[in-house]
């Protein structure tokens, strides 16, 4: 007794859950049908825009202007703001000793490189960094405090700071 007693309640329950499950879906079908409506006027109405002579001249003009401006870069000389990065590495690498690893060498943001490595000695590091410092292609050269700590072995960075070609360095 107690076994069919179980079996309807449990027939009872699905039928009652799947009785809420209609009825939800019956109260959303309205907002349903309306936000398709809404997309569907959205979309006309855009189309309607884009029709119109005004938006065609706009588009037509940005055309002509984004045409222009790559003609103009073409025409225009090279820029001479700039310094090659393989110019910048060879330059890094001509007062690098045998003292000093560099094991990363990367552009933070235009203008400044980000120089990661290690050196055997704390002299080794300081002529590294010295000679950075009086290459007139850095304008600037920063070596934390932290990076003089040890004696040997040390793990250092180092942030370079570009002369652009149009600057002079005094």
């Amino acid at each position: 007794m107690k076994h069919l007693y179980r079996g309807r309640f449990a027939i009872v329950v699905l039928c009652f859950s799947n009785f809420i499950f209609l009825v939800s879906v019956a109260f959303l079908l309205p907002s349903l049908f309306s936000l398709i409506a809404k997309k569907q006027t959205v979309v006309h109405a855009i189309e309607i825009a884009k029709s119109r002579p005004v938006s065609k001249e706009a588009s037509d003009l940005g055309e002509l202007i984004k045409n222009t401006n790559l003609q103009v870069k073409l025409l225009s000389p090279v820029s001479t703001s700039t310094i090659p990065f393989t110019e910048i590495i060879d330059e890094i690498l001509l007062h690098k000793g045998s003292s000093v690893a560099l094991t990363q060498v990367g552009e933070i943001n235009k203008g400044h490189i980000l120089l990661r490595g290690n050196a055997l000695s704390r002299s080794g590091l300081l002529a590294f960094i010295k000679d950075l410092d009086l290459d007139p292609m850095f304008k600037e050269v920063q070596s934390p405090i932290s990076n003089l700590i040890a004696n040997t072995n040390i793990d250092f960075s180092v942030d370079l700071e570009l002369v652009q070609k149009n600057d002079v360095r005094e």
